[in-house]
């Protein structure tokens, strides 16, 4: 593998990396692994009486996940090539029985950035951020969203533009399901993701001319049964009070971020 050309070895750990995160469970994303042991009672305490102690442990944790950042000679180059390809966002739920979770999953975040810039590799990562799931359907979500939004866009000055992003899961429509919203000063997130719900749009559109029962549900109950118009029109209602709340909170979370930025357009002049 030594003598192997880096850009092929890079090649094959881009594989290798993706093979390994396919094998876990849907739930089991690299961002849920890292919190989970990132905000552990160990790491706490290690945190803040061992920080090198804190880092090694945090490393171990992720060599368990993929051994080869555990080699002598690939190490690095693997590690490397993790941080660039995997999205790593940290979902909310995972601390919502906690009072402060919205606090937690923020400071995840930030020692994660930490863990890298003493590494010296801070150039190296990807996309970070926060995974929030239901989205229209979680009363909370109306109120966290404000705090959500916040705190990575004050994550997002330490970062170079388009690094750091909120993934937000609608569960109206699977054909409408996963929005990622860039988060930053100067960022035209509300153009980007409106553009990507449209894109969508099309897509369905284009599936339902070609096939006309797309996109239609079983029916579960009698008042549900009746001619494939009736059902067609039924899932084009569906499919457009899914897309006005998607566009609601889009416009909601642009609006937040635009409010930001302006804010920091004052502090200058």
């Amino acid at each position: 593998m030594t003598k192997l050309p880096s850009e092929i070895r890079r090649m094959i750990w881009r594989l290798v990396i993706q093979s390994e995160e396919d094998s876990h469970d849907d739930h089991d994303t690299l961002g849920h692994y890292v919190a989970l042991h990132m905000y552990s009672p160990t790491m706490a305490y290690l945190y803040t009486k061992h920080l090198a102690v804190a880092e090694e442990y945090m490393m171990a944790r992720l060599r368990r996940r993929h051994m080869i950042i555990g080699s002598v000679d690939h190490g690095d180059e693997y590690l490397e090539e993790l941080l660039l390809t995997q999205r790593m966002l940290i979902p909310v739920r995972v601390f919502w029985r906690h009072e402060k979770y919205r606090d937690r999953a923020k400071t995840c975040l930030e020692r994660w950035i930490d863990l890298f810039q003493r590494r010296g590799q801070l150039c190296h990562l990807g996309q970070i951020g926060l995974f929030l799931d239901e989205v229209e359907t979680w009363p909370k979500h109306k109120t966290l969203l404000p705090a959500v939004v916040e705190g990575l866009f004050q994550i997002s000055k330490r970062l170079s533009p388009g690094r750091v992003v909120m993934e937000a899961e609608y569960t109206s429509s699977v054909e409408f399901e996963l929005f990622s919203y860039p988060i930053g000063p100067g960022q035209e997130t509300r153009k980007i993701v409106h553009e990507a719900i449209n894109e969508a749009d099309r897509i369905f559109e284009k599936k339902t001319m070609q096939d006309p029962e797309y996109g239609i549900m079983v029916p579960l109950y009698p008042e549900e049964e009746g001619p494939l118009k009736f059902q067609q029109h039924r899932r084009n209602a569906e499919r457009a009070s899914s897309l006005e709340s998607i566009r609601s909170y889009t416009d909601y979370i642009s609006d937040l971020l635009e409010d930001l930025s302006s804010r920091i357009r004052v502090s200058r002049e």
